[in-house]
């Protein structure tokens, strides 16, 4: 066992400066008139950690925040205690306060409490076996009680199984029970059970299978003008290394919702996406991806007893669709001065009714790129962007969405 003063020779405090800006506008169109949201702010971030030894220490990891920018300031508080190094349990609690300023110009400004405690004890049943059992609960609370912000608790009680070796193969069992309470409007309140399934392989030393699967059952509170429902999403990933520097992905997404109600506020459906294409190692710092899909989006209409008339079943078929788009992404790093990701996606969705009034055909440009750049030891710049124009078959439709973020932070 460590002796007293190599512990504390382990334990460190650390401080992180950031500096930032945001920046998010969306232009659409009202009837005949272009409308502009913008928003725009510079911000302060400090940061104070304490580790009260190395990396395999048991004690508690703490760290506070303050923040400041335009429209608000908030504090958080962290307490952490992972698993680690084989711990056999974590605990991790944390919570903040959001205080609105009086030049606040944002619409939805609500100052509020929130936080959350988890637990979670980890076992070994027998070599390569492990259980992991967890409990959290959530909350928060708003100065102002409205139909958007309302005070709520959520429970979340948790069991998982984990077999075989994460190198070559594994599979993961997760099961998860949950509360959500609504002080003031119970009718919103509901419990949910969740099921998932991951199972990872290596079948060859350039080959790799990943598929997961999950259902969710959700119940509401007797009398709520919300749906009972139940999702099942699942997935199926394969890569296959062709040569050294080049491989063939794969990946297949199926998600259906079935509600105990169908409406046109809650309507059953089924999402299928396919994307298929090769990956390329240009350079050992320089990865990119050829991703061309397609994806199915179906509503279906209530039969029976609750069968839609001939306007119901038009709206359904609106909002129906399918969607043809070409992705490529490219990964740079320079391991630990710079990162890069850059991903752009163009897209046509095409609605199923010709008819639609909710929307109308359109093409897409996602251009998404996330950068960090280590300028000197201890500073770092963090630029984040989003370019999302949308160009429609009626040009009343068009959008476009701009988002930027800029980060400087100083660690000492």
């Amino acid at each position: 066992m460590p002796s007293p003063s190599a512990q504390a020779a382990g334990s460190h405090w650390s401080t992180e400066i950031r500096l930032g800006y945001d920046s998010f506008s969306h232009d659409y169109r009202v009837i005949d008139r272009d409308t502009t949201n913008a928003f725009s702010e510079g911000s302060a971030r400090i940061s104070v950690g304490y580790r009260p030894g190395p990396d395999d220490h048991p004690l508690l990891e703490t760290e506070a925040q303050f923040f400041l920018g335009r429209d608000y300031w908030q504090a958080d508080l962290k307490i952490d205690r992972s698993l680690r190094s084989g711990r056999a349990w974590a605990l991790r609690a944390e919570g903040d306060v959001r205080q609105y300023l009086s030049s606040s110009s944002l619409s939805f400004s609500n100052d509020h409490v929130q936080g959350e405690v988890e637990g979670r004890f980890r076992r070994a049943l027998a070599p390569g076996v492990e259980l992991e059992v967890g409990d959290r609960v959530a909350g928060i609370g708003y100065a102002e009680r409205t139909d958007f912000f309302y005070d709520s608790i959520t429970h979340d009680a948790r069991a998982s199984l984990r077999v075989g070796d994460i190198l070559t193969h594994m599979l993961d069992l997760d099961l998860t029970h949950r509360d959500f309470f609504v002080p003031d409007s119970a009718s919103i309140e509901y419990v949910s059970e969740a099921l998932a399934a991951e199972y990872f392989c290596m079948p060859g030393a350039t080959t790799m299978l990943t598929t997961r699967a999950s259902v969710e059952w959700r119940r509401y509170a007797g009398g709520s003008p919300r749906s009972d429902f139940t999702r099942t999403e699942s997935d199926l990933q394969f890569e296959w290394g062709c040569t050294d520097r080049t491989s063939l992905e794969t990946s297949l997404d199926v998600a259906v919702e079935r509600y105990g109600k169908n409406d046109p506020v809650y309507y059953d459906s089924e999402t299928i996406t396919l994307k298929a294409g090769p990956a390329f190692q240009v350079t050992d710092r320089w990865d990119v991806k050829v991703l061309p899909g397609a994806e199915l989006y179906h509503v279906s209409p209530p039969e029976g007893d609750g069968a839609a008339d001939d306007a119901e079943v038009l709206f359904y078929i609106q909002e129906s669709y399918r969607e043809f788009v070409l992705e490529v992404a490219s990964d740079a790093f320079w391991l630990p001065r710079f990162w890069c990701d850059c991903t752009a996606r163009v897209g046509h969705r095409e609605y199923e009714s010709s008819e639609a009034a909710i929307d109308s055909d359109y093409w897409y440009l996602d251009l998404s790129f996330l950068a960090e750049v280590t300028l000197w030891d201890g500073i770092r710049l963090d630029v984040t962007g989003l370019f999302s124009p949308e160009k429609h078959r009626n040009p009343e439709d068009n959008t476009a969405t701009n988002v930027l973020s800029v980060y400087l932070g100083y660690r000492f």
